[in-house]
């Protein structure tokens, strides 16, 4: 029996998972389904074959999630391949239009946001990626676009990358930057001394668009993780570094036994405690392998 892959994407998120597998690709849906329904969402699936939809609905059944019942109270909507964007009619204005009735659709059946995603094919969804960031970011929308290995050129993949703002990757099932598909600004696998990669990152985030205050916030938010690392976890320590017009992402991995609770709480240091006050966003991921990994990041 298929099991779904646990999929963690935050409310109003627009994530990404890239080059995974055919059955790869419908566990992730299965997880991002699953997380939705728990979390009282309405959950939108377009594109869905035959065979699709069997294992789905097998993989939820395995999680005890009663598919039936959701289906039949309109939380759960699975759209077949055959009407891909029958809804959704093949222009900007229409769809958005859609997406939109859909949202209002959601909430006026009790549930606090939409969830869309499906296995649809790259040329039915790739060219509104930049409509459904937008709706994003305004409405109670969280978006998940799986691709297929081979759906999409080199070329391509960055660009749709750079639309979203977590990857979703296979081996955890959590949402890493989708920034992270991009080739890094800076980029150190072995980090000792902090003295010049703290320069080189407080000048990487002054040539975007993003305040100096902003800078100066994000550079004390990387101190403090890049030290927790160097001094609590285990070498090599690795920094990555990228950058848009208006957003900065860093990532600083470490070989230790990892963290095991939210950076909310004082147990996983000091530091980490400290940085996420200044910056937007800090997550920790910590695999069962072992290993640590801590992304920032500021701006959208």
């Amino acid at each position: 029996m298929p099991a779904l892959l646990n999929v963690e994407v935050s409310a109003r998120t627009h994530a990404c998972a890239l080059n995974v597998s055919a059955a790869q690709r419908v566990d992730l849906v299965a997880g991002f389904t699953a997380d939705g329904l728990r979390r009282r969402d309405r959950v939108l699936l377009i594109g869905m074959s035959e065979q699709d939809t069997r294992r789905l609905l097998a993989a939820l059944a395995g999680a005890g999630i009663d598919t039936a019942t959701a289906r039949a109270g309109d939380q759960l909507a699975i759209v077949r391949t055959e009407d891909l964007l029958a809804p959704f009619r093949r222009t900007r204005t229409s769809f958005i239009a859609s997406v939109t009735d859909e949202i209002e659709r959601s909430l006026q059946g009790g549930s606090p946001a939409l969830r869309l995603s499906g296995t649809f094919h790259a040329s039915g969804v790739a060219p509104f990626e930049a409509d459904l960031h937008g709706l994003v970011r305004d409405l109670p929308l969280t978006v998940f676009c799986p691709y297929l290995a081979g759906q999409l050129s080199p070329e391509k993949l960055v660009e749709v990358a750079v639309l979203h703002d977590a990857e979703v990757r296979v081996e955890d099932g959590t949402a890493a930057e989708a920034l992270e598909s991009a080739a890094p600004l800076i980029a150190d696998d072995d980090v000792t001394d902090l003295t010049d990669l703290r320069h080189s990152v407080y000048l990487a985030v002054l040539r975007t668009a993003l305040p100096r205050a902003t800078a100066t916030d994000f550079l004390t938010a990387f101190n403090e993780v890049a030290l927790n690392a160097l001094q609590h976890g285990r070498p090599p320590v690795a920094v990555r570094l990228w950058t848009t017009y208006s957003r900065v992402l860093c990532s600083v991995t470490d070989a230790g036994p990892g963290l095991r609770q939210s950076p909310d709480q004082r147990t996983t240091g000091a530091g980490l405690w400290v940085a996420q006050r200044f910056c937007d966003q800090l997550t920790v991921s910590s695999p069962p392998a072992g290993g640590c990994t801590v992304r920032l990041s500021t701006g959208r």
